[in-house]
């Protein structure tokens, strides 16, 4: 992990929790930017030619989180990248790293990694866009934590022990707040446990299992619908293969959708 140390870190504390956690994006920015309208945000003006980092706000001052996987298989990575560029910029960046960012940083690091999974698309996306914003990119996600903390308030339904992880692919008890030496390698992948005939890699349920008082909120493998079950809250719901995105919001429980346009990924894959 040369160039990264792995960490955990804690949200602001708002009050009454007002985040809006959205599942894998993709390069799915037409389907984002529809979500984050939907939930009352407002994106600034821009030119999809340009590098420049693209700026929004809310304005009741919600907070959007990004599960990861900003990237790869979808057509607008360069502008997923350029919103995160620009939430960082305004200081209200809050996202975990994905796989998928995993690989491209390590990728535009120098690291010899296999350019696969729609990783190729991103690379092609960005090229135009200079050294420099490939650089900010890279820089971006090195300074990405692998789990966030969110403030809940006291009698939420839903507060646990106080917060709510969010995660992008696997948080069991004893991995919550980095427990164990590789905790960020579940927490950005999750558990495999083979591949399906079209060489899709099967994960293992590990929401079954989880007993954890603290609720937990992941995306990374993808269902038809958001789901929730054991205190843990999947909000991957598959954009890029043809499904759709997904915003939870904390504080009201609910959940906002954007259909997809269309299955970017070219996988055919069916959401369970």
């Amino acid at each position: 992990m040369r160039g990264y140390t792995p960490f955990v870190t804690n949200a602001p504390d708002l009050p009454g929790a007002p985040f809006d956690i959205i599942g894998d994006v993709h390069g799915c920015f037409t389907e984002l930017s529809n979500l984050l309208t939907q939930a009352g945000y407002q994106i600034e003006e821009f030119d999809p030619a340009s590098a420049a980092p693209i700026h929004l706000h809310h304005p009741k001052g919600r907070r959007m989180v990004l599960v990861g996987d900003l990237t790869d298989r979808g057509p607008q990575s360069n502008l997923v990248l350029r919103l995160a560029l620009g939430l960082q910029e305004q200081g209200l960046l809050l996202a975990t790293i994905g796989n998928h960012d995993w690989k491209l940083a390590r990728c535009l690091r120098g690291n010899k990694v296999n350019i696969s999974g729609g990783l190729d698309g991103t690379l092609t996306q960005i090229a135009p866009l200079g050294q420099d914003f490939a650089d900010a990119v890279r820089d971006m996600i090195f300074a990405l934590p692998y789990q966030i903390r969110l403030p809940m308030p006291e009698g939420h339904p839903r507060a646990g022990d106080g917060v709510m992880t969010v995660v992008h692919g696997a948080a069991p008890a004893h991995h919550l707040d980095g427990g164990r030496e590789n905790s960020f390698e579940r927490s950005i992948y999750g558990y495999a446990c083979g591949t399906s005939d079209d060489g899709t890699i099967l994960r293992s349920d590990w929401a079954d299992g989880y007993d954890g008082l603290r609720w937990v909120i992941h995306g990374h493998e993808p269902h038809a619908e958001p789901r929730v079950h054991n205190r843990v809250i999947a909000v991957d719901t598959g954009c890029v293969f043809g499904g759709s995105m997904t915003l939870y919001r904390t504080d009201e429980m609910t959940f906002l959708r954007e259909p997809a346009r269309c299955d970017h990924s070219g996988k055919n894959r069916k959401l369970m």
